[in-house]
C-alpha cells in the first residue's frame, strides 16, 4: 500500500459547474486550489499590482467530473480497508445548492434536527438526540433490499420550499454495519467495522441569493454544525481526551459518530464550492475546513478481533479431527501403544519406577513425577493381577 493509500484523512473539492466561471477568482494547479485573496489591495489593478491567492493543498479537483470519476478517486482503498476492521466516514460538504446529496446519490437515514429523525421508522419517528445511536438497525439480504430501505428513508426527509431544486434542511447520515468473516471455518473469529456516509446541511449566509427560501434559524443551524465539527477536529489534534470527550456532547451528529469519527478512521471529506463572486467568502472557509481535516495525523487502530457464534462449534469440531490425525501420525512415526497414549521407552520407564517404589527405594511423590496417576494404578494393577495368577 502505498503512503497516499495510508493516509486516513483526505479531503477532494468538487467545483460547481456554471455557464461562466470566473477563473480571475480561482486556479488549479495538479491537486492545488488556488483562491482569489478578497483583501484589500488584491484587486488587480494597475496600481495595486497583480491579484494574490491563497494556495491551499487537497487530495483531488473535480471539474465537469462524472460520478463514476469521482467514486473511483474518493473511495479508492476504502472499503478494502472497511473490510479489515477500519471505520469509515464520508462527509459532503459546502455551500448550500451545490449538489453535495447528487454527489451522495441520496443516502439520507438519520436526520440530525435538535431531536434525531430515524428515517427508517413509520412516523411519528423523532427520537432524543442523544439516543440517536439507538437508530433503526435492519439487516438486508440483497442489493435490492438495501435500495429500497434508502428510497423510503429519502422520502421522509424534510425540504426546504425552492423552486429549482430539492435542498434538505439538516444534517444526515446513514450507516453501514459490516461483518466480515470467513465462510469456511477456518477461523471462528469475526471482524466489524461501521461506515457512515453523511450529507451535511449547506453552509451559507443569512440573504445571499443561493439560500433565500431558507430563513435565518435554517441557515444559523447548519453553519453551527460546520464550526462544531472544526472544534471537535482541533480537539483531535490536540489529542486530549477529556476535552474531546466535552467536545463530543456539543453536537448530535458528532455524538452519534461517537469513537469512529477520530484519526483511528478512514476519513473522506468531499468539499462543494461556487466560484461567483459573491460565493468566494463561503467558499475560502470550505477551503480552509479541508486544510484542517488534511491536518490529522493518522494514528494506527488496534482491531478487535469477536467470536463468531455461528461457526465456533464447527470451528472446534474441525480442530479436534485435526488434532486425531495429528496424533495418529506421531503415534506411527513414535511406536506408540495407541491403547495408552505411551511409546514403549515410557512405559519401561514406569515400570522400573514402580517397581523402585515396591522395594522401598523411592517415595510416592517420585512415582507422580513419572507418570499420571492413572497410569500407576494400571500398573499396580496389573502386577496384583499376576500375583494372583502365581498365587493359583
Amino acid at each position: 500500500m502505498s503512503k497516499s493509500e495510508n493516509k486516513n484523512a483526505k479531503v477532494f473539492f468538487r467545483i460547481f459547474p456554471l455557464e461562466k466561471i470566473r477563473w480571475d477568482n480561482l486556479k488549479i494547479k495538479d491537486q492545488t486550489v488556488y483562491m482569489r485573496n478578497l483583501l484589500k489591495g488584491s484587486l488587480g489593478n494597475k496600481t495595486e499590482g497583480p491579484p494574490k491567492f491563497w494556495e491551499f493543498k487537497t487530495d483531488g479537483v473535480f471539474f465537469n467530473s462524472n460520478q463514476e470519476f469521482v467514486y473511483t478517486k474518493v473511495m479508492e482503498a476504502v472499503l478494502d480497508r472497511v473490510i479489515k476492521g477500519c471505520n469509515g466516514i464520508i462527509v459532503a460538504f459546502g455551500q448550500t445548492g451545490t449538489g453535495k446529496s447528487l454527489t451522495l446519490g441520496g443516502l439520507q437515514l438519520l436526520e440530525e434536527k435538535s431531536t434525531a429523525a430515524d428515517l427508517l421508522k413509520e412516523y411519528p419517528n423523532l427520537i432524543d438526540i442523544y439516543r440517536s445511536r439507538e437508530a433503526t438497525k435492519i439487516r438486508v439480504k440483497s442489493e435490492y433490499e438495501a435500495l429500497m430501505l434508502l428510497y423510503k428513508g429519502e422520502g421522509r426527509k424534510t425540504f426546504a420550499n425552492n423552486d429549482t431544486y430539492m435542498s434538505h434542511l439538516h444534517s444526515s447520515v446513514v450507516t453501514f454495519h459490516i461483518t466480515t468473516k470467513n465462510q469456511d471455518y477456518t477461523s471462528p473469529e469475526k471482524i466489524t467495522s461501521r461506515l457512515h456516509i453523511i450529507d451535511m446541511a449547506g453552509v451559507d449566509t443569512v440573504g445571499n441569493i443561493s439560500s433565500l427560501f431558507k430563513n435565518a434559524h435554517e441557515i444559523g443551524r447548519a453553519n453551527i454544525i460546520k464550526t462544531n465539527l472544526e472544534e471537535f477536529l482541533l480537539c483531535l489534534m490536540k489529542n486530549v481526551p477529556m476535552h474531546i470527550k466535552t467536545k463530543e456532547r456539543t453536537n448530535p451528529l458528532i455524538y452519534f459518530l461517537g469513537s469512529d469519527l477520530s484519526n483511528e478512521s478512514i476519513l473522506r471529506f468531499i468539499g462543494h464550492i461556487r466560484v461567483l463572486q459573491e460565493d468566494l467568502v463561503i467558499t475560502i472557509s470550505m477551503l480552509r475546513f479541508g486544510q484542517l481535516v488534511r491536518g490529522l495525523k493518522p494514528k494506527m487502530k488496534e482491531l478487535i478481533y469477536e467470536m463468531n457464534e455461528e461457526s465456533k462449534l464447527q470451528y472446534i469440531q474441525d480442530q479436534l479431527e485435526e488434532l486425531q490425525k495429528d496424533r495418529l501420525h506421531c503415534s506411527v512415526l513414535l511406536n506408540q501403544d495407541l491403547t495408552r497414549n505411551l511409546n514403549q521407552d515410557r512405559i519401561n520407564h514406569i515400570q522400573k519406577t514402580i517397581q523402585e517404589y515396591l522395594k522401598d527405594q523411592i517415595t510416592e511423590i517420585n512415582i507422580l513425577n513419572v507418570a499420571e496417576a492413572s497410569e500407576a494404578f494400571k500398573e499396580f494393577k496389573e502386577i496384583c493381577n499376576h500375583c494372583e495368577i502365581e498365587k493359583k
